[in-house]
């Protein structure tokens, strides 16, 4: 599968220890294993926001909408015809601008008011809320109570009269109405589209048409009243005319009886200007006749081709255009936390992480027991020893019977036997190997025992360290049952509590209030007296008991007692097993270091950070090349094929853990 180009990196460091390549790009199948991983909160998202738009649906009153179409003619009067006969007719696309703002104006929206009477039309005054919306002016009301007031300022009520209040609420709901209805032109035809939505499919119907009808009745009036005045401009200039005439007239008779025919010139002057007055006035007063005819027979440049009828069903909500966006928004959301959850992934997660982060070997899962089972004595009816499985410890090394243990040590440090305790007394989670032989958790253990015999062929008396990055990771858990499988299987093993901060190794097997090592440390108590023995497994376990004394825990006595110490266990047994605090408190580690063979690092699943651990075996690199690999403790198996690639073997664990079971 070829890399996809998404580059995702983490700090590097410098350092002698073989780490692998992390430059790595994202495959296909990655993006797969993160859609798996990462599925939750998008559907989650999805199905809040599917939930989110139901409610909406269904709190949300219906709008109905209704449309109106009105085609707008270019009508010109006989006399522009006589004029324009030989003009060809050019339709003016501003003409038509100009009357879809007249169908905006609030003019127009003023005359739909009276029309239908919406200032008394509680349907169209209260409309119904619904969600957040009816919650809002109570809220806003609310705010303004926090804001305080001057009580100087003075505030001058005016009185209004009944016709001002009635005039004053038709200008508000005019101006309602005005923004609320949508003039739009129909394509590049000369026709305008009304439409309108409210909550009554009656009303929106009835402002549609009655919007319609106030507009052609405007253009109506419009003209009658240009009518008017032409005609009165006319009468007006007939007046006149019919003055000047008849005194052009006069003239001329006064001019004929003064100057009888000496001078003809003159008086043929005054008679053609007469004429032509008296002919102008007849023009005219036949024009007013014929715009007085007109004015009574208006007519409009326009014609409704649609009427509004009253819808039967919603225009919104709808229920699927609903359910479809808030769906998608969920998805969106949902994606983006899962990028962001995603992005945020910082943790080991499979044996592929472990060896790319680190390069160090991957030892094993060790899963999460919920519910363990309760710890029964081994007898004959129960067996739980398998002569098979117990080759695989002593085939490599020739390791003594348990019972020789105690021969083979000097009085002087030989521990005391205790009685045995019954079985329940101890934790079942430290037994899981007696308890589950053939499950996941003893299977990693009996790798982690095979990787650290395959690196130190033939050598006896090795000294193993089990430690985590952090605390709480179960790295107790782990040294307790490695320790036990050994010693069962016939190697002469003894377990150290030494995390004297929190023995839990030492809480857990019921040993805290005795001796333990730090008496052994400040020559208090004898090493015999404070070793305890495990008759189940025949494990030799010293504790750790708190104490609050500063010199006990003193890094100068810690540093020169333990080494010796554990020097001197060596020649005793096979195996000595230490449970060390965490890394990140290093200086118990640092101490050992010399004595310690190798250390087994528990990290715990989904949350042992990568980028700690590379940093520390980048600042300790001589305590990282002790470590013999890292092992994987408190495994969810049913989450962790979600994090590993397509064919992996850990999409396999789950079913076999089902089987063993």
């Amino acid at each position: 599968m070829k890399d996809l180009g998404i580059r995702i990196r983490e700090a590097d460091f410098d350092m002698d220890l073989p780490v692998a390549d992390t430059g790595e790009g994202t495959t296909l199948g990655d993006l797969m294993s993160a859609a798996r991983r990462q599925y939750f909160p998008v559907l989650l998202c999805a199905l809040l926001g599917m939930m989110f738009g139901l409610a909406h649906y269904m709190t949300t009153p219906p709008l109905y909408f209704a449309q109106s179409r009105v085609l707008v003619e270019d009508r010109i009067s006989e006399l522009a015809a006589e004029i324009t006969a030989n003009t060809p007719l050019v339709r003016n696309d501003t003409a038509l601008l100009n009357e879809m703002q007249v169908l905006r104006s609030l003019q127009l929206a003023k005359v739909v008011v009276q029309a239908t009477n919406l200032t008394e039309n509680q349907s169209y005054l209260s409309p119904p809320s619904y969600g957040l919306n009816a919650l809002i002016p109570n809220a806003k009301a609310w705010v303004k109570g926090l804001i305080p007031t001057s009580s100087t300022l003075e505030t001058t009520e005016v009185v209004l009269t009944q016709e001002q209040q009635q005039a004053r609420k038709s200008q508000l709901v005019a101006a309602s109405l005005q923004q609320s209805v949508w003039i739009q032109r129909v394509g590049d035809s000369f026709s305008i589209d009304i439409s309108m939505a409210t909550h009554d499919p009656k009303l929106t119907a009835d402002l549609v048409n009655a919007y319609a009808d106030a507009y052609l009745a405007d253009y109506l009036n419009a003209n009658l009243q240009a009518s008017n005045r032409t005609a009165d401009w006319m009468r007006n200039r007939l007046d006149e005319l019919l003055e000047t005439a008849n005194s052009a007239s006069r003239d001329a008779e006064l001019f004929r009886a003064n100057n009888k025919v000496s001078d003809l010139q003159g008086l043929r002057e005054l008679e053609q200007r007469a004429t032509t007055l008296n002919a102008l006035h007849d023009t005219i007063a036949q024009r007013y006749e014929q715009i007085i005819i007109e004015g009574s027979f208006p007519s409009t440049n326009g014609r409704i081709l649609n009427r509004a009828i009253t819808p039967k069903n919603p225009m919104s909500p709808r229920l699927m255009q609903i359910l479809s966006i808030a769906t998608l928004i969920g998805l969106i959301l949902g994606t983006a936390i899962a990028v962001l959850r995603e992005y945020g992934e910082r943790f080991f997660r499979t044996g592929e992480d472990v060896a790319k982060f680190t390069g160090l070997p991957f030892l094993g899962y060790l899963p999460t027991f919920r519910s363990p089972p309760r710890l029964v004595k081994p007898g004959p009816q129960n067996p739980v020893e398998s002569p098979k499985l117990a080759s695989e410890f002593t085939t490599s090394r020739n390791l003594a019977a348990p019972d020789d243990t105690d021969a083979k040590l000097p009085d002087a440090v030989a521990p005391s036997a205790l009685e045995a305790r019954p079985l329940d007394v101890y934790a079942p989670h430290l037994f899981i190997p007696l308890l589950e032989p053939k499950s996941i958790y003893s299977a990693s253990l009996r790798n982690i025992h095979a990787t650290l015999e395959q690196s130190m062929p033939g050598k006896s008396g090795a000294v193993v360290a089990v430690t985590s990055m952090l605390p709480n990771e179960g790295n107790s858990t782990l040294a307790a049952n490695y320790a036990n499988m050994v010693a069962k299987f016939g190697a002469r093993a003894l377990l150290i509590d030494a995390d004297m901060n929190q023995p839990a190794l030492s809480a857990a097997f019921n040993c805290s209030d005795g001796a333990g090592i730090s008496q052994v440390l400040d020559g208090s108590c004898n090493l015999a007296d404070a070793i305890r023995k495990l008759p189940e497994t025949g494990l030799d376990f010293l504790p750790s008991t708190f104490d609050e004394q500063p010199g006990i825990t003193n890094e100068a006595l810690f540093r020169q007692s333990v080494p010796k110490l554990i020097h001197a266990l060596r020649t005793h047994y096979d195996f000595v097993i230490l449970d060390l605090p965490p890394l990140s408190m290093a200086v118990d580690t640092k101490a050992l270091l010399p004595e310690i063979d190798r250390i087994i690092l528990a990290c715990e699943w989904g949350e042992t950070p990568r980028t700690l651990t590379r940093q520390f075996m980048a600042r300790e690199p001589d305590v990282a090349r002790k470590i013999l690999g890292i092992v994987l403790n408190k495994v969810n198996l049913k989450e962790l094929p979600k994090y590993s690639s397509f064919g992996s073997s850990e999409a396999y664990l789950r079913r076999f853990s089902r089987h063993s079971a």
